[in-house]
């Protein structure tokens, strides 16, 4: 999942790239409501059976099928298609990454459901 103050970060206005997008596969939905930058949103990923599952505020904003046809067919149409076993995993780690810019994270909660 995608974080940015898309408001003042260019990434905001590249599509794929927004608050709540699937990077480089997936668009959130247009309606997103982010809290001004300098205050906490909160953001909570789901997967169930296979499914996943985007939410921001409360508010889903994204859902998708994974290891599908048609999710093999996203992967092989995106930028990550050179990248061997790029979306095939089941299970693996939690990593969160920034690119120069400043980001905070709180709260944060793994849990198996």
């Amino acid at each position: 999942m995608q974080l940015n103050d898309d408001d003042n970060n260019e990434n905001g206005r590249i599509a794929l790239q927004r608050t709540g997008d699937l990077v480089g596969l997936l668009s959130a939905s247009a309606t997103k409501h982010l809290k001004p930058a300098g205050e906490w949103n909160l953001s909570e990923i789901r997967c169930e059976q296979g499914k996943l599952y985007f939410f921001i505020n409360g508010q889903n904003v994204l859902a998708t099928k994974l290891w599908d046809d048609s999710w093999e067919n996203l992967l092989a149409k995106s930028r990550f298609k050179n990248i061997d076993d790029y979306g095939t995993y089941k299970k693996g780690r939690i990593s969160l990454q920034d690119h120069g810019a400043d980001v905070w994270f709180r709260n944060i909660k793994i849990r198996k459901i």
